[in-house]
């Protein structure tokens, strides 16, 4: 399974978004993994350079 992530945004100073970032990324790899997720994308985003499951048009990396 795959969770994709829709839109997320983060406001503030750099310092305040960078905390609130890693804070989600682990949040999301914790929760996703509890609920038997295998991989996270992001339509938004091309697919990556490394991590990147093959065959799929937008980022996605194994959890």
């Amino acid at each position: 399974m795959t969770l994709i992530i829709i839109r997320i945004s983060f406001r503030g100073t750099q310092e305040v978004i960078r905390a609130e970032m890693k804070a989600f990324i682990h949040w999301l790899k914790q929760t996703a993994k509890t609920h038997g997720f295998l991989h996270f994308a992001d339509e938004d985003c091309q697919p990556l350079a490394t991590s990147q499951v093959p065959g799929y048009r937008i980022a996605c990396i194994r959890l």
